[in-house]
């Protein structure tokens, strides 16, 4: 045995000693990072998990999230986007717990950083405000490292980070002058590292994962987030966009639909259920915010839900069963009413129930499908064909 041979021998012994193993001989045949070979993504990440997270379930819908996913949430102040970051991350955490989950916050109130730590299963890594601008960049650096290696073993990784604006921010300090300064203040070698954190991101081909969902802080009176949103908004495939003006009408969350949407979500989506949400987006027309608000209104449990003692209390002795029909389309169901009408009609099971008819409305059409497209905001139909043991002919089998 040379010399070097002892050496090498000596520092396994005594690193192995201290609890730190060499990699197996087949790790280290394993491809670099940036060899491997970059596809969209085609499985879809699926965030709902109860009914009362409407958030999760929103983003499923108009901005889906796929394994490999590079995303932006584009965000004013106070727009909610922590809350949705932690319910991005519970809902990760408990449809997938064999995904490997990385919170990165970067120039964050420390409170936040308990307040994650605490409400999240994933690992919470963080630089907080009050640190140098060199600690958000190493720690930055060092979670990328991480997730690399991980892609690299074939694993699935996911990486929050708040915000992609802060690190930009922080390797604009660091970084040596170029001797250029773009507008806001901002030198053009700040993005450099920032650019490749975010472009790791991507679904790989030989196996593996890495998804990285980043906010980007907007209208902030500050011009130099804005050319960092700017340079940074093409780069993604996904984008979620909150609106300061839904915060300050308390409708959470506070996502814009309009400005929301996913590069290639017919790969992550089944053709029937991409059709149904075009048809949703076609509705959208006028006011984006309003259509927002009267989503989240009527989604089930959403902040317009009536109270479980309003709902049992809509379930009125003096209800019978009648059939709606619509008087445009002729489209009809069985529910219940208090009204009476002299017109009857004959319905599937033999018996004859009389006839209420209604007009569907531009500002409802929308929102209502099959069985409940006229009163699902007051919730009775389901509760009444339940009650009545009523069946609607027009509802799916």
């Amino acid at each position: 045995m040379n010399k070097k041979e002892l050496s090498l021998a000596v520092i396994r012994a005594q690193a192995e000693k201290q609890g730190f193993f060499f990699m197996e001989e087949e790790a280290k045949e394993r491809p670099h990072f940036p060899a491997l070979t970059p596809l969209y993504p085609e499985k879809q990440i699926n965030l709902e998990t109860t009914p009362g997270r409407v958030s999760t379930r929103m983003i499923d819908i108009f901005s889906p999230v796929g394994f490999g996913q590079r995303g932006l949430i584009v965000a004013p102040p106070k727009a909610g986007k922590t809350s949705v970051l932690k319910e991005i991350a519970n809902g990760i955490t408990e449809n997938y717990p064999d995904v490997e989950l990385i919170l990165l916050l970067i120039d964050e109130r420390p409170e936040e950083v308990t307040d994650l730590e605490r409400s999240v299963k994933g690992d919470v890594v963080s630089s907080t405000f009050d640190q140098q601008p060199q600690n958000h960049t190493r720690v930055s650096e060092l979670v990328l490292e991480r997730a690399m290696r991980l892609v690299e073993d074939k694993r699935d990784v996911v990486i929050l980070m708040d915000s992609i604006t802060r690190l930009a921010r922080a390797y604009n300090l660091v970084v040596p002058p170029s001797g250029r300064t773009l507008s806001g203040g901002i030198d053009p070698a700040a993005f450099y590292k920032p650019k490749r954190f975010f472009g790791a991101a991507r679904n790989i081909e030989e196996g593996g994962s890495l998804t990285i969902l980043a906010t980007a802080l907007v209208d902030t009176g500050s011009r130099m987030d804005d050319v960092i949103y700017e340079e940074f908004k093409g780069t993604g495939n996904m984008e979620l966009h909150l609106s300061r003006d839904l915060a300050e009408r308390r409708i959470f969350p506070a996502i814009d639909i309009k400005k929301s949407g996913t590069r290639k979500e017919e790969l992550l989506m089944s053709s029937e259920k991409l059709e149904e949400i075009w048809k949703l987006r076609k509705h959208m027309v006028g006011d984006s915010l309003e259509y927002t608000e009267q989503l989240v209104k009527f989604l089930p449990n959403g902040s317009g839900q009536r109270s479980e003692k309003t709902m049992k209390q809509d379930i009125h002795p003096e209800y019978h069963p009648v059939v709606f029909m619509d008087s445009t389309t002729g489209f009809k169901f069985l529910s219940g009413s208090t009204k009476h009408s002299e017109e009857t009609v004959e319905w599937e099971d033999g018996n004859t129930y009389p006839v209420i008819r209604v007009e569907v409305t531009s500002d409802s059409h929308p929102f209502y499908t099959g069985r409940q497209k006229f009163t699902q905001a007051d919730g009775r139909v389901d509760r009444f064909n339940k009650k009545y043991g009523l069946k609607d002919e027009n509802a799916a089998e």
